[in-house]
């Protein structure tokens, strides 16, 4: 059983990166982690069920999984401990929206999309990552740049299927989202005053009007009754930040895709940073590929007090062409919280 979640804040949100935070500094928010989102989700749906979160901690500790902790505390927690997530993405009234692929390019803001597909003929001089791999490419003459922001429902159904996505498709960051700077001050308990040296700076996201985060959860009926129609005030990232967790129903069947006539082999694009053992999936032998880049992301591990390594992720928006997509479903480690999620799609020799 699938249900998507729409996560409408009751104010800002801060979602702290892995920079170290201290005087004269500015801790600056980004978008959720596919794990921030994930624990806060798991954490509300353990406390709706009455199991100790305590103890779920301690059985962490002692070095069980969070799924072999929660099914240690009966039929419930196993459901729970069993639910899969996707996301987080933006979207609004349910049609969801997705991080640009990486290879879609314009000249200036405004101007006419177009795609990136791999060349048939190998490049003089253009040395592939790996034996065999095709070089990605356009008769467009002029210098072409990534193009920021999200792309629709619609549009990704369109670049899935094989063909080039509208301008319209394309929703500027500044359409979706803002920052909100803030100044604090940190207090002496003890003495009831501002504490030295405590002046502190934060930057909090803050969504635009109509615009929500998503979040698809994979699991039993129990696990997702967790979630009632009136919704659930649960925390989500630093700062006691707060939202409500509504189920709602989809706007459109992605999943419903007719590719183009003639096409050459299936792509796979990341709508979340992905965990890999380097820059692509084991299981994947790609034809050609668009990897933006990488980041870096940590956290603290509330059941075991501690932080968490820091690993580093493929962005989202980056693209593998294969001939055909593996039958596995996970291409990235903790797959189940959300990283790695992906959609399937086609293309042609350029």
């Amino acid at each position: 059983m699938t249900q998507l979640l729409r996560l409408d804040p009751i104010d800002s949100l801060f979602f702290r990166g892995g920079r170290p935070f201290g005087p004269a500094t500015r801790a600056v928010s980004g978008l959720p982690k596919p794990q921030t989102v994930a624990g806060a989700l798991r954490t509300s749906m353990l406390r709706a069920a009455g199991i100790d979160l305590a103890l779920i901690g301690s059985r962490i500790r002692s070095g069980l999984s969070f799924g072999e902790a929660a099914e240690a505390c009966g039929d419930v927690g196993a459901a729970i401990g069993s639910v899969r997530f996707r996301g987080p993405w933006l979207g609004h009234d349910g049609s969801l929206m997705y991080p640009v692929p990486a290879t879609l390019r314009r000249e200036e803001e405004g101007g006419p999309i177009v795609r990136l597909d791999p060349l048939r003929d190998m490049l003089p001089g253009w040395q592939p990552r790996q034996s065999g791999m095709k070089p990605l490419w356009s008769k467009y003459r002029q210098r072409l740049k990534r193009i920021p922001g999200c792309i629709t429902e619609c549009g990704m159904v369109r670049y899935r299927a094989g063909s080039t996505p509208r301008s319209d498709d394309i929703v500027p960051a500044d359409k979706l989202y803002g920052f909100d700077d803030r100044t604090g001050i940190g207090l002496d308990s003890d003495r009831g005053v501002a504490a030295d040296g405590m002046i502190y700076a934060v930057r909090h996201l803050v969504l635009c009007p109509g615009v929500n985060l998503f979040v698809e959860v994979s699991g039993s009926a129990d696990a997702l009754l967790l979630f009632p129609e009136e919704g659930t005030l649960l925390p989500l990232g630093g700062e006691g930040r707060r939202v409500v967790a509504y189920p709602v129903m989809r706007k459109s069947n992605a999943d419903n895709l007719t590719p183009q006539v003639g096409m050459d082999g299936q792509l796979i694009i990341f709508t979340t940073p992905a965990l890999l053992n380097g820059w692509c999936p084991d299981s994947l032998k790609p034809i050609a590929a668009a990897v933006p880049g990488y980041e870096a992301v940590s956290g603290w591990d509330l059941a075991r007090g501690g932080p968490k390594p820091n690993r580093f992720a493929v962005c989202a928006g980056t693209v593998f062409f294969v001939e055909s997509v593996p039958g596995t479903s996970a291409l990235s480690r903790d797959s189940e919280l959300g990283w790695g999620s992906y959609l399937a799609g086609y293309w042609r020799y350029t």
